[in-house]
């Protein structure tokens, strides 16, 4: 975040490829026009796991955060004067957001390599900042071999995994 010195950042994984419909200047366009904070597209060949974030008890005893995949679309909240995008509380790892928002929530932990948009999702939600979705803006994800990735990548890539989040498939 210190080095972030524009009014936008763009945060993507370093395996993700720039796709036809991969369209950042309807993003920008999207925070500049609006109250929205952050601004998602889809991740393919993977799953859409933009959702809805809520607290209760999910088949234990103790209050948890669940994270409904998928549900964004359902409750077809759209954004005012884009009908292809939708309000979502968390969408994937590839967007663009105002910087000094999310500067204002703290940035992202260091400690966190896997999931670390959620936690970050999780402050937006608690600083009551819009996250939008748009379906239509793709990028691709294309994963590298393990074995170019050096010793010690994925024991990395895990620490802080299930700290956060537990994900459900049921409708909120």
């Amino acid at each position: 975040m210190a080095m972030a010195k524009t009014k936008y950042l763009l945060l993507l994984d370093d395996d993700m490829i720039f796709l036809p419909q991969t369209n950042v200047k309807i993003m920008v366009e999207i925070l500049d026009k609006t109250d929205v904070t952050l601004v998602g597209g889809e991740v393919k060949p993977s799953n859409n796991y933009g959702g809805f974030l809520r607290f209760g008890n999910y088949g234990g005893t103790h209050r948890q955060l669940g994270l409904f995949p998928r549900s964004c679309q359902r409750a077809n909240l759209t954004v005012p004067g884009f009908p292809e995008c939708v309000r979502c509380e968390l969408t994937t790892n590839v967007f663009v957001a105002k910087t000094a928002d999310i500067a204002t929530v703290g940035g992202w932990d260091p400690e966190l390599m896997v999931r670390e948009h959620i936690e970050l999702f999780i402050r937006l939600k608690a600083a009551d900042m819009k996250v939008v979705q748009c379906p239509k803006i793709v990028m691709g994800h294309k994963r590298p071999s393990l074995s170019l990735k050096g010793e010690g990548y994925v024991e990395k890539r895990r620490r802080g995994g299930k700290r956060y989040i537990k994900s459900h498939s049921q409708p909120i």
